[in-house]
């Protein structure tokens, strides 16, 4: 998607969550970063994703110090993961003016509450079967 945008003209930089080359066969991505989700779940200093995150605020940075950037719209739009590290770097970065998250991963992490699923990663379902309560927060309302 980056690459169509870059071609109406935009100032486009794509990001992959991982760290790995996006353009690589299946099988290259196979056990590179198995259960990426888990590391670090109790401690939100080593979370994988304080990492991802970081790098999307820093790649928003470059974008903004770029002399051809108009000074005025950063925009950040992703799907899945790229819509969670979207509304993360949306609400982190003060010069971010517009955020399209598409079908994002990492909401309604307290659906079971609720009666509703949960989404990826579903950390609550993770954090109830441990019993660990730095992960598993009780949502204080009750959402219909």
């Amino acid at each position: 998607m980056v690459t169509a945008r870059a071609a109406e003209g935009w100032m486009a930089l794509n990001i992959e969550p991982h760290d790995l080359p996006g353009d690589q066969p299946a099988a290259f991505y196979s056990g590179k970063v198995p259960n990426y989700w888990a590391i670090g779940q109790d401690d939100k200093d080593q979370s994988y994703f304080v990492r991802m995150y970081l790098s999307a605020y820093r790649a928003a940075d470059f974008l903004a110090d770029q002399p051809d950037w108009d000074g005025k719209t950063l925009v950040v739009m992703g799907t899945s993961m790229g819509g969670q590290q979207t509304i993360a770097t949306a609400g982190l970065h003060p010069k971010i003016t517009a955020m399209m998250a598409c079908v994002p991963s990492s909401c309604d992490l307290t659906g079971p509450e609720h009666g509703r699923a949960a989404g990826f990663p579903d950390w609550a379902r993770s954090a109830q079967q441990k019993s660990n309560s730095k992960i598993w927060i009780r949502a204080s309302i009750s959402i219909p």
